[in-house]
Formats: structure tokens, C-alpha cells, sequence
């Protein structure tokens, strides 16, 4: 038995009742994805065998052990155990209750606005691309390899569902705790959805190749995604037909020199079923009123890529992308202004639950929260508190 074998078969018995196969194997599988972001020292392994003695979720850091001999566990206080991994999405039901994920399978939860972030097992060591949650219970996460997550528990265990696929998947949205889609590419582009909450999921046709990066969903029926090269889809009947158009390569003095390398769209939202923006490359912002038949460009100011659009209402709207950057308009997108971050790394989901309360997440684990709509943004960073 080596010492991965030995500390894992110790931190579950000390759990409590006997645990089975699957358990072993989820945590395992996770002990193995998650090695190349952990921060290796003694005191972080020490830590890390005590804390997954407490609970399961925090046995994924006992990846430790697969890179240098494991320490004897001593007593442990609390602690936080930061990781580096990049995360691609974060999803928040309210001010409180709010979830993130990333690399190598990572799932973090806090219940506290982000004060505590506490990592649960996802079972997978696939990157995990997009999440969403219709409630504190419900919620599913996608990723690469077709993976499929859901929860309905807010996270305590998470379970694989089947997509039929082996494609990425990049975005995930659900109306409510039946309908959901999600998005992605391989060979060609991806749309799946369930009218049963993932207990079965239907591949639709979207009628392109282009791969899809986004996807909103205002009811059970109308919805849009958005791919590679300004390729918009529609539909008015949950999926059963999806139109095609392109958004228009519309001229800015932010893009207006990168035109002719094709500007790739990255996110998409709509507040109502009129009401939509998306953002791209290159800085660029469009807008409907009309349900995606025609687009406006917006004057962003920046010349970097956005990955992430959110607005709460047809006002407030904030826009996230590379170098930190986050944008905000108070206006419905008629000016946008550049708020300070205080970071340089890029950003690759932001989300509000409301005017003032939002999160930004990006690359090497950042976090980023704003209680004032993102007058002040400060750092939560990418940590996982552990305490006995």
C-alpha cells in the first residue's frame, strides 16, 4: 500500500460509517486531477490529512501525496488552503449562496457571500466550464468530455448524469428545476437539453457547425445561443427548431483595426424576451430590443476581449474579460465605464444577483466580489477554510 492508498483509507474511516466503492473512487479521481494546483509544503500537507479525517469534500487535497512523501497528521486549528487552478464560471442564488468551478474537476460553495469558500467533490478530474443553480438545492454543472454534473442537495454530493456525448460543453442554463441546455463543440457545435431535470438529456440541431460558447434562456421556450465568428441561434420553442443569423461585424473605434480577423462572441444574456447583449473580442458590446433581429454596437472603451455579460435588469450591466478588466453600465449599455479591479488577471465569468452584489472569476483561482455594484472590488482569492 502506498501512501496515497494509506492516508485516503484513513481519512474516509475516520468519516464515520464504512464508505463504498463509489466513494473511494470519487475522491480518488479527484486526488489525481486536482495534484498540479495545489501548493506543495509540509504545513499544507499536514493540514490536508487532518481535514479530509472531517469531511469528505475537503479529501480532494490529499492530492498532495501524489507529488511528495506525506507528513503524520497533527492536530489541526483553522486554516485556509488556497489553490491555484483557474475557475471558468460562478453562479449565485442569492447574496449568500453561490458556487464556482474550474479546473481539474473543482467545485467550490460558500454560504457566506464568499467570507468561507469551501471545496466539494465533484467525482470528476474533467474541467468543469459553467454552472448554474434555480435555488439553494438544485443545480448542475458541464465540462469537458461531455460531462454532466447535478446536485440536489446544493453541492453535498454531486452525481453524474449521462449527455450522450463526448464533446465540450461550455455553458449550462436552466430555467427551472426541469428545463435546462447546455452548449458546446467538437466536430460540430452542441446543443443538449432535458425537460426533466438531466434524467435524460436530447441532443438538438442547432444548424451549425461553429462551435458555442453561450447560452440564455428567458421561460421554457425562448432562448439563444451565441458561437465562433458571430454565429446567433434562436428559438421560440425550447429547442425543437433553432434559426440562424450572424451578429453584424459592426464597426467600433475598439475594433474597428480587427475586423478583418473575424471577432468571436463569448457570451450572450437577455433580461426579457427582447432585451439582450452580447460581448466578444477585440472589446466588442452589441445590443438588441427586438429579440436578437437587429443588433447595435456599443461603445465599450476597451480594446480587450470580454468573456462575460450579466445584467439584472435592462439598466445594470457589468461585462468581464481579459487583464482584469470589468465594465459596467447604469444605463442599459448606451455608455459603458471601466471599473477598477486591482487585478491583471483575466477574467472569465462574472455574475450579480442583484444591483450590488456580484462576483468576477478568472484565471489562477481569482475571486472577486463587490457589495456596491462595483464602485470598490476587492479579492476573496481561491481558498478552502478547514477547521477541527
Amino acid at each position: 500500500m502506498d501512501d496515497r492508498d494509506e492516508y485516503v483509507g484513513r481519512a474516509l474511516r475516520a468519516i464515520g460509517p464504512p464508505p463504498d466503492a463509489d466513494a473511494v473512487e470519487r475522491v480518488e479521481v479527484q486526488l489525481t486531477a486536482l495534484a498540479p494546483y495545489v501548493r506543495r509544503s509540509r504545513r499544507l500537507r499536514t493540514a490536508l490529512i487532518a481535514a479530509v479525517a472531517v469531511t469528505l469534500a475537503l479529501a480532494t487535497l490529499l492530492a498532495l501525496s501524489l507529488q511528495e512523501g506525506l507528513s503524520r497528521a497533527q492536530p489541526l486549528q483553522a486554516k485556509s488552503l488556497p489553490l491555484g487552478g483557474d475557475l471558468y464560471s460562478v453562479a449565485f442564488v442569492d447574496p449568500l449562496h453561490g458556487w464556482a468551478v474550474g479546473e481539474a474537476g473543482t467545485i467550490f460553495a460558500t454560504a457566506t457571500g464568499g467570507q468561507m469558500w469551501r471545496l466539494q467533490i465533484s467525482g470528476t478530474g474533467n474541467a468543469l466550464h459553467a454552472v448554474t443553480f434555480v435555488d439553494r438545492s438544485h443545480g448542475w454543472a458541464v465540462g469537458d468530455n461531455g460531462t454532466i454534473l447535478a446536485t440536489d442537495d446544493g453541492g453535498a454530493r454531486w452525481s453524474a448524469q449521462t449527455s450522450g456525448t463526448d464533446e465540450q460543453l461550455v455553458a449550462v442554463m436552466f430555467v427551472d428545476a426541469e428545463h435546462g441546455w447546455t452548449v458546446g463543440g467538437g466536430g460540430d457545435a452542441a446543443i443538449l437539453s432535458t425537460a426533466d431535470g438531466g434524467h435524460t438529456w436530447r441532443r438538438q440541431q442547432p444548424g451549425t457547425s461553429q462551435f458555442l460558447n453561450s447560452i440564455c434562456f428567458v421561460n421554457a421556450t425562448s432562448g439563444w445561443a451565441l458561437g465562433d465568428f458571430g454565429t446567433l441561434l434562436s428559438t421560440r420553442d425550447g429547442g425543437a427548431v433553432w434559426g440562424q443569423s450572424t451578429l453584424p461585424a459592426q464597426r467600433t473605434p475598439e475594433n474597428s483595426a480587427s475586423l478583418e480577423r473575424g471577432v468571436a462572441s463569448r457570451g450572450i444574456t437577455f433580461v426579457d424576451s427582447a432585451h439582450g447583449w452580447a460581448v466578444g473580442d477585440f472589446g466588442s458590446i452589441e445590443a438588441t430590443a427586438d429579440a436578437g433581429r437587429t443588433w447595435t454596437a456599443e461603445v465599450s472603451g476597451t480594446k480587450s476581449s470580454l468573456s462575460s455579460v450579466t445584467f439584472v435588469d435592462s439598466a445594470h450591466g457589468w461585462a468581464a474579460g481579459e487583464a482584469g478588466t470589468i465594465l459596467h453600465t447604469d444605463d442599459g449599455g448606451r455608455s459603458w465605464k471601466r471599473q477598477r479591479t486591482g487585478v491583471a488577471d483575466d477574467l472569465f465569468a462574472i455574475y450579480f444577483s442583484n444591483a450590488s452584489d456580484g462576483w468576477a472569476v478568472g484565471a489562477h483561482g481569482v475571486i472577486l466580489a463587490t457589495a456596491d455594484g462595483g464602485v470598490t472590488w476587492h479579492q476573496q482569492g481561491v481558498e478552502v477554510v478547514v477547521t477541527q
